[in-house]
This record gives structure tokens, sequence and C-alpha cells, in this order.
């Protein structure tokens, strides 16, 4: 019983230190997302990333050809403003996603 025990305890320890540490959640942002979006919603742009994001939907009919793009934006804390950050496209079986998080580098077209 006391190797149980004894093994039970070490494991224990064992996750504890190697277990990753979890971010600081960042404070909900100021003000409400663009209207017509989705609300603010809590997104972990990696393990140890978590960002406020909303996402603003567009859909449309071109010539019988259906479409639909949806923007995505994360609150930057620093600069205190909204931020683009990614884009998804979708026309008639033709998809397409630019992501421009977090240091802007990629060519998403406006």
């Amino acid at each position: 019983m006391r190797r149980v025990a004894t093994i039970l305890a070490l494991v224990a320890v064992l996750m504890a230190l190697f277990a990753p540490t979890a971010a600081a959640t960042p404070a909900p942002p100021p003000q409400p997302p663009y209207e017509g979006c989705t609300d603010w919603s809590l997104q972990y742009m990696s393990p140890d990333d978590p960002q406020w994001v909303f996402s603003c939907t567009e859909t449309g009919d071109e010539y019988g050809i259906a479409w639909e793009r949806i923007d995505e934006y994360y609150w930057n804390a620093e600069s205190s403003q909204v931020m683009w950050f990614a884009t998804t496209f979708w026309e008639d079986g033709w998809y397409t996603y630019c992501n421009l998080y977090p240091s802007g580098i990629g060519a998403c077209d406006a």
C-alpha cells in the first residue's frame, strides 16, 4: 500500500512540474464588436495566447454563384484597438483562408 501511495504522490509531483502554465486571461474589451457581428469570445491563438475575438459574416450571390466571407478580429489591449487578423472566403466550392495573426505577415486581399 505504501508503494502505491508513493507512486501516486510521485506522479502528482511530476504532473505539477511538467504541466503547462495557464496564461492569464486578458480583460474583456471595453467596446462592443462591430454591428451585425458575433459577440466577443475568448479564443486561444496558441496554448499560451488567449485573445478576445469576434467575426463578421457577409454573404451574397453573384450571377447565380453563392459566396461567403468571414472576417475575424481580435482586441489588441496594448493599442486599445480592434485588429483584423483573418479572412475565410468561400465561393461555389472554392475556399481560401488567410491568417495575419500575430505578426501581420501574409497577404490577405482586402
